[in-house]
Parts: C-alpha cells; structure tokens; sequence
C-alpha cells in the first residue's frame, strides 16, 4: 500500500475515534443532567407527601344532653375538613335523618369526626 493511503486511512480512523468519544462524553452528560432532575422530581415529591397528613373519616354516636344544639354540637366535634358549621350540621342531619334542627335531650346522634390515624 501506498503511504499517502495508509496516512488517509489513519487520520480517518482518528476522525472516527474522536467522533465516538464526543458522542460518548454527550450521552454521559446528558444521563448525568436528567438523573439530577429527575432525583430533585422525586425528592420535592416526597417532601410534599410529608407535610400532606391523610385523615380519615370515622362516625361514632354521642348522647345528646340537656341543652345541646346541633350548633353547639358542631362547634365542639367539628374539624378543619369542613368549609363552614353550617356544612357540618348539614351532614349530621343526612346522617340521622333529621328534617329540622330539633333534637331531644338524652337521645342520639351519630356524628362524623376526622383523624390522622387509621382504625379498625
């Protein structure tokens, strides 16, 4: 083979070579930038699981004493999970199938609370 030949023949190898080698270094970069950003996704994920507390909803009866009212019986059992006392009052009337605001002293009421933990 002619020397010119073998020059051309190793210069292209060269050419080569450096192309796969920036190719390679372009992948490893971009591999390391996209493992950074997906690792800061999953971690303010998990931060914001954190500061988020499931509640749960539970129902229990309370006996209605002397002088009770579905208001004063809201303001005491009602948690941040409702928007208004009159919303709570609301429920407590579709739970117990009440069409008034009337209750009778020493009855029952079941009533909704919230909690953060879970009961069986």
């Amino acid at each position: 083979m002619n020397v010119k030949k073998i020059n051309r023949l190793r210069k292209r190898k060269a050419i080569i070579l450096k192309r796969k080698i920036m190719m390679s270094a372009f992948v490893v970069t971009l591999a390391f930038v996209g493992s950074i950003r997906f690792c800061g996704v999953l971690s303010s994920a998990h931060e914001n699981s954190k500061e988020e507390e499931t509640s749960f909803k539970y129902y229990k009866s309370i006996r209605i004493e002397q002088g009770d009212t579905l208001w004063g019986i809201a303001e005491q059992y009602m948690s941040d999970d409702y928007h208004s006392i009159q919303e709570y009052i609301d429920e407590v009337k579709r739970i117990n199938h009440l069409t008034s605001d009337e209750i009778y002293d020493y009855g029952y009421l079941m009533i909704a609370y919230y909690d953060t933990e879970y009961k069986i």
